[in-house]
C-alpha cells in the first residue's frame, strides 16, 4: 500500500492566500480542525486541514495566519466533515462563514441505519474496513514545529473524511441525500446558536421537584458562572460546579455566613465570587415569573416513550433513532406536539409519529426487541 503525501503545511498570509487562488471553482472540500478545549471557556484552534476533491491536503496553522482569508471560499463551497459541530463554530468565529452546504458523514452513516454519532476509526471500519491510528488525537497541537507523525495524522482524518462522504453518498437513495443535506443545514444552525446555560439542570432527574424560587436561582447562577466564564476564558463549571449550583439554589442564602453553611465550598470561591452569588440570588426573587420551565414527571415519561417508539421505527425505516431524537427533539415534542416535528423529520417519521400520538400505534416486544404495531 502507497504511504500518502505529507500534507502541504501553511503557516503565512502569501502561502494562505495562495491556497485560496488554487481553490477557485472548486465547489466542495473537506473541512477538519484541532484544538485544545480543556481549561478554556471556548476551544482554541490549534489547525485547520483543508482537503481537495483530488486527495490532497493542507494543513493551515490559524496562530500565524489570517483565517479571514479563507472566508470567501468557505462561503462558497459545500464542507464535508465528520461531527462537524465543533468546526462549525470554531471556523466562524475565526473567519466568519457560514457555510451554505454541509455534508457530515455521521449524520451520512445514521441515515443508511448505523448507530449515532460513531466515531471516526469505527465509521472507517464498517464502511470502509481501514483501521485508523488514533493515538496521536490527545497530541499537543500547539507544539512548533509540528512532527512529520502529527502532520500525517491531521491528514489521514481528512483523506478518510472524504473517502467516507463519497461511498456513502453512493450509498444513499436520492431523497436521503436530501435528508443529509436538509440535517446539515441543522447541525450549523445549531452550532452557531447561544447554548441554553440552563440546559444541564433541567435534565437532571429532581428538575420536576424544584419549585419556581430554585429554578430562578439555578437560571440567574447559571447565566452568571456563563458571563464570569467568558471573561475570564474558564469553563463555567470550573467557576461553580453543577452541585454546588443546586445546592445554593435550593439554600438561597442571603449573605457570605450563609454562602459558607455547606462546608463543601471551597473558601477561595467564596473569596472570589461570593458577594456576586448572593446578589444573583437576591436578583432572583423578583424574577419568579420568567424562572425556566421544566418537564412534569408525565412529560418525562413521554420522553422516554418517544424514544423507545425511534428504537422501534429505526428497524423499518433505517434511520437512526439517535439522530432522529437528537438534542431535545423529544422534549419538543412533548412541549408542541406535532408542530415542533418538521423538516425532514417529518418526510421520514411524521405519519408515523402522528399515529402513536394519536393513539393508533402500540409499542411491544417481539423476539426480544421493541416492535411497533398499527396503521
Amino acid at each position: 500500500m502507497s504511504v500518502p503525501p505529507m500534507p502541504v503545511f501553511l503557516d503565512s498570509d502569501a502561502d494562505l492566500s495562495a491556497l485560496v487562488g488554487l481553490l477557485e471553482g472548486v465547489d466542495r472540500l473537506v473541512v477538519d480542525t484541532e484544538f485544545h478545549a480543556e481549561r478554556r471557556f471556548l476551544p482554541e484552534l490549534m489547525l485547520v486541514q483543508v482537503g481537495h476533491p483530488d486527495g490532497r491536503v493542507w494543513v493551515i496553522d490559524p496562530r500565524r495566519v489570517n483565517l479571514g482569508l479563507l472566508r470567501p471560499v468557505l462561503e462558497r463551497v459545500t464542507w464535508v466533515l465528520h461531527g462537524g459541530a465543533s468546526d462549525v463554530m470554531l471556523l466562524h468565529h475565526a473567519t466568519g462563514a457560514r457555510p451554505p452546504a454541509l455534508i457530515d458523514t455521521q449524520v451520512q452513516a445514521a441515515l443508511l441505519g448505523l448507530d449515532y454519532p460513531l466515531r471516526l476509526d469505527a465509521l472507517a471500519r464498517h464502511v470502509l474496513d481501514v483501521s485508523l491510528d488514533k493515538g496521536a488525537t490527545l497530541t499537543d497541537w500547539s507544539h512548533r514545529p509540528l512532527r512529520p507523525e502529527q502532520l500525517r495524522y491531521a491528514a489521514a482524518d481528512v483523506r478518510i473524511t472524504a473517502e467516507l462522504a463519497a461511498s456513502m453518498w453512493q450509498l444513499l437513495d436520492p431523497e436521503r441525500r436530501r435528508w443529509t443535506l436538509a440535517a446539515g443545514a441543522e447541525l450549523v444552525e445549531e452550532a452557531l446558536a447561544e447554548p441554553d446555560p440552563n440546559r444541564g439542570w433541567r435534565n437532571l432527574d429532581v428538575a420536576p421537584e424544584l419549585d419556581a424560587p430554585t429554578r430562578a436561582a439555578l437560571d440567574a447562577l447559571c447565566r452568571w458562572r456563563v458571563r464570569v466564564g467568558r471573561a475570564t476564558d474558564q469553563p463555567p463549571y470550573s467557576i461553580l460546579s453543577d452541585g454546588l449550583l443546586l445546592d445554593l439554589a435550593r439554600r438561597r442564602p442571603s449573605d457570605l455566613a450563609g454562602v459558607s453553611d455547606n462546608r463543601r465550598i471551597p473558601p477561595g470561591l467564596i473569596k472570589r465570587h461570593g458577594d456576586a452569588m448572593v446578589a444573583e440570588l437576591r436578583l432572583s426573587a423578583s424574577r419568579l415569573e420568567s424562572a425556566p420551565s421544566v418537564l412534569s414527571r408525565d412529560q418525562l415519561q413521554i420522553v422516554r416513550i418517544l424514544h423507545v417508539w425511534a428504537g422501534a421505527l429505526e428497524r423499518e425505516n433505517g434511520v437512526s433513532a439517535r439522530l432522529l431524537l437528537a438534542g431535545d427533539r423529544a422534549q419538543k415534542v412533548v412541549t408542541e406536539g406535532l408542530y415542533g416535528w418538521v423538516g425532514w423529520r417529518q418526510e421520514a417519521a411524521g405519519s408515523s409519529l402522528a399515529a402513536l400520538m394519536g393513539g393508533q400505534v402500540r409499542i411491544g416486544i417481539h423476539e426480544g426487541k421493541s416492535m411497533l404495531f398499527g396503521p
